[in-house]
């Protein structure tokens, strides 16, 4: 019995020694920790209504795949996101259950659950429906988000229209 109960705790201190998952923990993605900075900085401009903050997480080479299907560019997505912010007000975005998967050390993806609230100007909140949201990132002299997608290149509802 003693036995059994010493080999839960170290197995519940040591974890199961798989591959993959997020959450920081000790057999995370090398670029976890900077890729999740990454995405939080863009999400706290876009909380606090700043495009050209948000934007300056973007590569100029963005693919943004909105809920029509079809593949966009990054004026379409600053158009979107800008639409978003004036129109908006008490945004609370967040991502969670996230995971990163990086290729070298220049490029990583970046999966979660993005939840989001906000209120329109007329003062009525909205709560949009979680969805899955992918991000690549590049590093080219910086870190920039180069696609952002639902999963496997789906529609994406973010940002929403006020």
């Amino acid at each position: 019995m003693l036995l059994t109960a010493c080999l839960l705790l170290l197995f519940s201190l040591t974890g199961c020694g798989g591959g993959g998952g997020g959450g920081g923990g000790g057999d995370a993605d090398p670029l976890y920790s900077e890729i999740s900075a990454q995405t939080d900085g863009f999400i706290a401009a876009v909380n606090a209504g700043n495009l050209d903050e948000a934007m300056g997480f973007v590569d100029s080479n963005l693919f943004y795949y909105p809920m029509n299907g079809e593949s966009v560019r990054i004026s379409a997505f600053r158009d979107r996101l800008a639409a978003f912010l004036q129109g908006s007000s008490e945004r609370q975005v967040v991502i969670e259950d996230r995971e990163v998967l990086s290729n070298g050390e220049t490029s990583a993806l970046f999966a979660g659950r993005l939840a989001c609230t906000w209120k329109d100007l007329a003062g009525v909140s909205h709560t949009a429906a979680p969805e899955t949201v992918e991000m690549f990132w590049e590093w080219n002299a910086k870190w920039g988000i180069t696609k952002i997608s639902g999963h496997a290149d789906q529609g994406l509802a973010f940002p929403p229209a006020p």
